[in-house]
């Protein structure tokens, strides 16, 4: 007879404390991360930029699992190049004379990584999709994660004076779309989005993370708008709330899909009620290419 598996007793996080984790990590990192932006220092905004990157490549890349040594030279190899792509990426567009395209370095890299890990795969015995899946998965997390957040890093391209504050800006949007739709459906979500992917995200939680991209957005261009005011217009608000607020959810529930693949809750445990550094910059990955491709489309870098 086969003994019945014990149940844990102890109950898990209520809301309310959930909510407090998430706040008190939320605050602390936000007081950091505005310290770096209100001020413009170059230096430390950088070491957030490729810290946090690396951070989620790495957390990324624990979550595939697997253990074998050939998968192990292939992680290592992409968390080198994809450290180093973060680091030149934001030296390149933070020092040198820009247009907005791809880096040198970067460029380089982009064909480094698939081609090393390709290499690597060669002296290891072929064994069906897995041999594939060793390669492919964390070249998909190479340009999943330092390609996408290398973005935050060409605000640069747009102005050198008030880079920081357009990175400010995506980060307040994103953060907003985040902070209503959570606060929106906790309070009325009764409409499930997609349940199977994230069964606690609502349709009037949806709304009001719209409702708070624009709020949020609104409220940084008032404070700067003597700074931003030669780049963009309100118009520009209102539209990027949109921009943002779909790439915010979007960025969301793909990291949702690609935790609910890989069997995990959190990419991590860095931050308290938040999770690790891939939870905490998800919904970036998406928003700063929406927002700086629609900078540049629009003009909004002035012409000498």
């Amino acid at each position: 007879m086969v003994a019945p598996t014990p149940v844990d007793p102890r109950p898990g996080p209520t809301k309310r404390a959930v909510f407090l984790a998430r706040s008190a990590s939320t605050l602390g990192l936000w007081a950091l991360v505005f310290g770096a932006l209100l001020t413009g220092n170059t230096f430390l905004c950088g070491v957030l930029v490729v810290g946090l990157g690396a951070l989620a490549l790495v957390e990324y890349l624990n979550m595939l699992g697997d253990d074998d040594r050939l998968a192990k030279v292939i992680r290592g190899w992409v968390v080198v190049c994809g450290l180093a792509y973060l680091f030149l990426d934001y030296r390149y567009w933070s020092t040198a004379s820009k247009l907005p395209d791809a880096s040198p370095a970067g460029s380089g890299l982009v064909f480094l990584v698939p081609a090393g890990a390709l290499l690597v795969s060669l002296f290891g015995p072929i064994d069906g999709r897995r041999t594939l899946e060793r390669v492919a998965l964390p070249v998909f997390g190479f340009f999943y994660i330092p390609c996408l957040f290398s973005f935050v890093s060409r605000f640069h391209a747009i102005s050198d004076d008030q880079w920081h504050r357009f990175v400010l800006l995506c980060l307040v949007m994103t953060k907003f779309t985040d902070m209503g739709a959570y606060i929106t459906g906790s309070l009325i979500g009764k409409r499930r989005m997609i349940p199977h992917i994230s069964p606690g995200k609502t349709w009037e939680g949806t709304l009001g993370a719209f409702l708070f991209t624009f709020g949020g957005g609104s409220a940084v261009f008032a404070i700067f708008q003597r700074e931003l005011g030669s780049y963009i217009g309100w118009h520009d608000i209102v539209i990027l709330s949109l921009i943002v607020g779909l790439g915010a959810i979007l960025g969301d529930l793909v990291e949702s899909v690609i935790k609910r693949s890989l069997g995990a809750k959190d990419s991590g445990k860095m931050l308290p009620g938040i999770g690790g550094a891939l939870d905490l910059i998800d919904s970036i990955l998406f928003t700063a290419p929406l927002m700086y491709y629609y900078l540049v489309l629009t003009n909004a870098r002035p012409f000498p």
